[in-house]
């Protein structure tokens, strides 16, 4: 019993990981994003230039593109927008996934047969000996237990496919876009002279402080 709770949290833990950390490159990385700007020619803007062509600096995804291949078979999408390190957090996630239905689903029949056993006196089905101390009651409990890890699994499986291919369709919109950190904060000496308005007030300074985001 405490293991299958543990087990369940381990899910449940592994499976927010593997949300965190599919989408903490969205954020923080592509530094070597888009940069077509001219000195006489405004930037372009990267939404009206054509998909899956070379540029100067990155080739442009196409975000159908990648969304459907996710779609078909998870991980292709990732593949086409050439972030290979997030295919094995994909399969292991689906890997892990998997391996808890099939342990809850293993302990759901076991729990379904002993019910079973317990209700009928069929010699080739006898009751397990070693849970004879548990009541009918706490073998109903143990028995929807595994049950609902076992479906909470299933839905988790299903939610990491949805996962895969909403993190390939982002990966490629951004594909486009500048969206490296450049987040700093510039400190000037400031000097406001005498108010031409409101008469005796006098000059005074102090700092300036400029935020880029």
């Amino acid at each position: 019993m405490l293991f299958s709770v543990v087990s369940l949290k381990g899910t449940l833990f592994f499976g927010f990981f593997c949300m965190i950390f599919l989408f903490s490159n969205q954020a923080n990385a592509q530094t070597d994003s888009l940069s077509l700007v001219s000195d006489t020619v405004a930037p372009a803007d990267p939404r009206l230039i054509n998909l899956d062509t070379e540029l100067p600096n990155k080739k442009i995804r196409n975000s159908k593109k990648a969304l459907t291949y996710s779609a078909i078979l998870p991980g292709l999408g990732q593949s086409y927008n050439r972030k290979y390190w997030k295919i094995p957090i994909i399969y292991g996630g689906f890997a892990g996934l998997a391996l808890v239905v099939d342990f809850n689903q293993k302990k759901f029949k076991q729990f379904s047969n002993e019910l079973v056993a317990r209700s009928k006196n069929d010699p080739s089905n006898m009751p397990d000996p070693a849970l004879a101390v548990a009541s009918n009651e706490r073998i109903v409990e143990l028995k929807n237990f595994y049950k609902r890890n076992r479906d909470f699994s299933i839905l988790g499986i299903v939610g990491l496919y949805g996962l895969n291919i909403i993190d390939a369709y982002v990966d490629a919109e951004l594909s486009g876009f500048d969206i490296s950190d450049d987040l700093s904060l510039k400190i000037t000496p400031y000097l406001q002279p005498p108010a031409t308005i409101v008469k005796n007030q006098p000059a005074f300074t102090g700092l300036k402080f400029t935020f880029t985001l």
